[in-house]
This record gives structure tokens, C-alpha cells and sequence, in this order.
């Protein structure tokens, strides 16, 4: 699984030492409720890592800008959406932000421009239960072979 990241940071405040105890300590409990929910969305996805670049000298991070090129596939194996067919393009998204499913946005986390990886995403993290009518049912469990073709960094 991607690493999940938590900070609290109380900044440079001239805060007592006590009151920056207290909001230190806040923060981190916050956080360590929101990993655990997302831990939890997280149970069944997976992905492998098919190919990785030798100079990999930056990894994707949440708020990175990134073009994928894809296969997407049914459990059954059948291709529902490809960025390889002339009439389709790569995804461009910002890691993170909802623009896609939540399955692409973990699955890209920490990768390499260059990189090829699949995702095995739940529904959960996919479509969910009411699925997309005629292309893919509900509580349908993807795989999606991805290429990391682009990675422009936050700023």
C-alpha cells in the first residue's frame, strides 16, 4: 500500500509551551482517525509495479499534476476504457483532488515518471455499487494497467 502521510504542525506562533502540546496532540489524533478510515477504504486494493525507471528522481505526491495512459479491464478481462484507441486520450488529473476514482488517486501515489504499474481497484474505491450503466456493472472489481507519462510537480 502507498504510504499514508500525517502531519501536525502548530507553526512558528509564540504559543506556551502547553498550548502547543495541546494542538500538537490534537492534530495528531485527528490524523490517526483519518488514516484509519482511509486504511480501511483501502483493504482490498492492491497494485504491482511492472516496471520502474533505473534514475528515478522524484516520486509522485497528492497535488502533483499527472497524464496517465491506461488499459482498464472487468474481472472478466474485458477492456472498458483505454487511453490507446485513437479515440480516447490519457487521463491529465491532480493526484489527490477527486478528478478521478479514488483507486487511480491512491494507485499513483509514489510513482516515477516512466513507471508502469496495475491496480486492482474494489469497488469502493471504483464505481461502487451502481456502477456505469452498459460499461461497467456494479460492485465491479477493476484492473487497470496505468503509465505515469507525465509528472509535473506542485508548486
Amino acid at each position: 500500500y502507498p504510504p499514508l502521510r500525517c502531519e501536525a504542525n502548530v507553526g512558528v506562533f509564540p504559543l506556551r509551551a502547553r498550548a502547543a502540546i495541546m494542538f500538537r496532540t490534537i492534530g495528531f489524533v485527528l490524523c490517526a482517525l483519518l488514516i484509519a478510515d482511509a486504511v480501511a477504504d483501502v483493504a482490498d486494493f492492491s497494485y504491482q509495479v511492472n516496471f520502474r525507471p533505473a534514475n528515478c528522481t522524484y516520486q509522485s505526491q497528492a497535488g502533483d499534476r499527472a497524464r496517465l495512459q491506461f488499459i482498464g479491464r472487468l474481472k472478466n478481462g474485458t477492456v472498458f476504457a483505454t487511453s490507446l484507441r485513437k479515440s480516447e486520450k490519457p487521463v491529465d488529473y491532480t493526484i489527490g483532488d477527486g478528478e478521478v476514482i479514488k483507486g487511480i488517486d491512491i494507485g499513483t501515489l509514489n510513482m516515477c515518471k516512466g513507471e508502469k504499474r496495475t491496480l486492482n481497484i474494489p469497488p469502493e474505491l471504483g464505481y461502487g455499487k451502481k456502477g456505469i450503466e452498459g460499461l461497467v456493472p456494479g460492485d465491479e472489481t477493476l484492473q487497470l494497467e496505468v503509465l505515469l507519462t507525465h509528472l509535473w510537480r506542485k508548486v
